[in-house]
């Protein structure tokens, strides 16, 4: 047996003596069938460890990657979600995006933006309703500050609620306060341009309350500061109908992930039958949020990530740190491939029946036409290094025949991306280095 090594990786290569046995006969006839066939394919096993055991594996894209657009023209990167089982030890690979923080926090600034405009308008009606006790506007001011200052409270806590649980219809109260908030001060703005109008006592005391003026000022300083109330009305009124249209936002962003979750639930989940406790190893490839977000899942279970491990509090170094790969499992390996970031990794899947090998590149490969039109759709995310994105893209293009991508479909290696890839030549080095 001849072990020869090819930047780090160990190949492997038979010779056998002239048989004396009908079982040996079959042995030396499969040993030159083998090697004929990678002198037909020399790609075959290019980069590759030993991948000779076959036993039952299996690959589940739980979720595939993609951008979704949302409605301010930005884009939320969402990666995929592989599932690994490999005779029993299930693997997965990325978690997917926490895009539930992302809206958590739209909604947070919704909320303390209403917490202190209703504090504000409470303090003062409150204020008002201590110098002008018999009048009804100041009465009705006072009533309906106290009713939304405390139905926004209880309706931010619900809020809040739905979004962490992924529970949309606890985002409707707070959807409904805000709508009925918006009705509100529609309807105010013009009910104070009708009192000044109307020359009320109650807009006098407003306007001339903190300033020097007389009770009883001029008509034009009056018209004045009543201007200046209304144009303050119009200006909440509108910054009120934007934070609406970013709850509603919120909403459907939640209401569309609650039915994917469901969808999950019915066609995935339940047709691998895994819970989250059966997961034996998690793979992040790389630590952007739309592939790690929901990464506080796995705390107890064993996480790699580029040259460190995580179990528990635990962090230890891998092998990764000193070569290019680690093997998980039989049929599993998990090699460093920076480009999109400095600590990309990939896993490589061996005898998938029906597929053959598989890489899952994470953002490495963002989608197939990274390679079919060299269009890569994450850049806007940049790129830690794009010449050696595209060394490593060819490396795993080599190596595999199907590629599950981060943020699309996964697809099938075709001749001419391998051609691209400079597989032929990179196999004839290889072969020419082992004779």
């Amino acid at each position: 047996m001849t072990t020869t090594t090819v930047e780090g990786t160990t190949a492997v290569s038979m010779t056998t003596e002239k048989p004396t046995t009908s079982s040996a006969t079959r042995t030396t006839e499969h040993s030159v069938s083998l090697m004929s066939k990678r002198q037909l394919i020399p790609q075959a096993g290019l980069w590759t460890t030993k991948s000779t055991i076959r036993n039952t594996v299996n690959v589940s894209v739980l979720q595939p990657g993609s951008l979704r657009s949302l409605s301010d023209v930005k884009f939320e990167s969402v990666g995929a979600i592989s599932l690994i089982n490999d005779n029993g030890r299930l693997l997965l690979v990325d978690t997917g995006a926490a895009s539930d923080m992302e809206r958590l926090l739209q909604t947070i600034t919704v909320d303390l933006v209403d917490m202190f405009v209703f504090t504000l308008l409470l303090v003062k009606g409150v204020h008002i309703y201590v110098y002008v006790r018999s009048n009804p506007v100041v009465n009705a001011w006072l009533v309906t500050s106290v009713l939304l200052f405390v139905l926004h409270v209880i309706c931010i806590f619900a809020d809040w609620y739905g979004i962490l649980r992924e529970r949309p219809l606890w985002m409707i109260p707070k959807i409904v306060l805000k709508t009925v908030t918006v009705f509100v001060f529609m309807c105010a703005t013009p009910l104070i341009a009708y009192l000044l109008w109307d020359d009320s006592n109650v807009v006098q005391f407003l306007v001339t309350q903190n300033t020097n003026l007389e009770y009883h000022a001029s008509r034009s300083t009056i018209v004045i500061g009543g201007s200046v109330l209304i144009i303050l009305f119009t200006l909440f009124t509108a910054l009120q109908v934007w934070l609406l249209l970013v709850l509603l936002d919120c909403f459907n962003l939640i209401q569309a992930r609650h039915e994917q979750r469901l969808i999950d639930k019915c066609c995935n989940l339940a047709k691998e039958s895994v819970t989250l406790d059966e997961i034996d190893t998690v793979v992040i490839t790389h630590g952007h949020p739309g592939h790690m977000g929901n990464m506080n899942f796995f705390g107890r279970k064993p996480i790699l990530f580029h040259t460190m491990e995580y179990v528990g509090r635990q962090v230890t170094p891998t092998e990764l740190k000193d070569r290019p790969y680690r093997k998980l499992s039989t049929n599993v390996e998990v090699w460093r491939t920076p480009g999109h970031t400095q600590h990309d990794l990939s896993v490589l899947v061996h005898n998938v029946p029906g597929y053959g090998s598989m890489v899952i590149v994470g953002d490495l490969i963002p989608s197939e036409e990274f390679l079919a039109e060299k269009t890569d759709v994450m850049t806007d995310e940049g790129v830690w290094d794009s010449a050696i994105k595209r060394q490593n893209a060819n490396l795993v293009i080599c190596m595999a025949d199907w590629v599950i991508p981060g943020h699309g479909q996964p697809f099938r290696v075709l001749p001419h991306y391998r051609q691209k890839a400079g597989c032929t030549r990179l196999a004839q080095q290889r072969l020419l280095s082992i004779h």
